[in-house]
This record gives structure tokens, sequence and C-alpha cells, in this order.
């Protein structure tokens, strides 16, 4: 439950949960070259399980008849045939929801400082997050409270608590996401 995947990434998918009564809607990106995709989906504390295979085309999904404020956990693949096998050509991050009707709540925002860092080469510099909850609702954090990445990574590196380090000039983009997939991207110049 606290960790994701190996291999798994955030930025080609970009999964979503948003949470309802009795019901999950999950919303991605299209992943260029994929021939379709593979839901999984568990209520948090019980392993992954294949739950729907959808066509390329599509990019939404509903898990529907499930329990009434209970965190659910979720993971996308897409995936291109090759050979008759369906092989991973990306595969999400797990995301991390609570059904409405109980005191928590799925963020509906995150919140940086600055969307726009510039650093010089060599240079640190730590990034500050916060998360917009419903008003009067909890969030119970099931992995990271922020998960960070960047889309390049010989350019910028960020640790898992939001420490970058400016490698090479040029400019490379921060994800700065919260467990149920609502994120926030960055840019960051290195000189």
């Amino acid at each position: 439950d606290k960790k994701d995947v190996k291999g798994s990434t955030f930025a080609p998918l970009l999964l979503k949960a948003t949470g309802n009564s009795k019901s999950v809607k999950l919303t991605w990106k299209k992943v260029k070259k994929a021939d379709g995709y593979i839901i999984y989906g568990a209520q948090c504390g019980k392993k992954l399980k294949e739950i729907k295979k959808l066509g390329s085309s599509k990019k939404t999904y509903t898990h529907k008849k499930l329990k009434k404020a209970k965190y659910y956990k979720y993971m996308v693949v897409a995936y291109k045939k090759v050979k008759g096998k369906k092989v991973p050509i990306a595969m999400s991050t797990t995301v991390h929801v609570p059904t409405k009707g109980g005191k928590y709540a799925a963020p509906t925002k995150v919140k940086v400082k600055s969307k726009t860092i510039t650093l010089k080469k060599g240079k640190t510099k730590s990034m500050k997050a916060s998360l917009v909850l419903p008003k009067g609702k909890k969030s119970k954090t099931h992995v990271a409270k922020f998960r960070y990445e960047s889309t390049n990574k010989k350019v910028v590196t960020v640790s898992k608590k939001g420490k970058l380090k400016a490698k090479k000039k040029g400019t490379a983009y921060i994800y700065v996401y919260a467990q149920n997939g609502t994120y926030i991207k960055v840019k960051v110049k290195v000189k």
C-alpha cells in the first residue's frame, strides 16, 4: 500500500481518481502507440487485481458498486500488442482515493509557492507544496503526501522530499502530485 510498482511513472498517464459515494472515476492521458489499457484496483490494504481491459481510445473508467467512506487504490497499464502478447509500455503510479460519506476526502488541488523556478547548475532548492481539501474534510495519507517526478533527470533531479538539484543547462518540468493524482506542474530552468 505504501509503495509504487517498480518502473511506474506519473507523467505518461497522469492518472487521477475522483471518489463518489459508491464509485470511483479514473481519468488518464492517452499514451501514443498504446493498443489498450488494463485497469488494476482494490480496496486499500488488499492486493491490486485486474478489474478491466479497455481499448486504445479510452481514457476514463468508472469503478462501481463500491462501499461508502472507504479508501481504494488503482493503477493503469498502457500496453502494446507484440506477437500476440500484451507488453506494458507505460505504468501509472498508484492512486489512492476515498469514496464519499466519511470524514476523509481527496485533495482538490496542489499548491506551490512558484510555478517557475530558475537554478544555476549544481545548485539545490527545496520545494514547498500544500494541499487544498474540501471544507471540513481531512486527508488520510496512504502513500507519501506528495510525490515528485522530473521530466528530464539530466537537467534536474528531485528527491522524495522535493529537493531539486540542477544538473545541466536546460528546461525540465517537475510534477508534484497528491495520492489521488491531483497535480501541479512546475517549470525549472537551469542556467
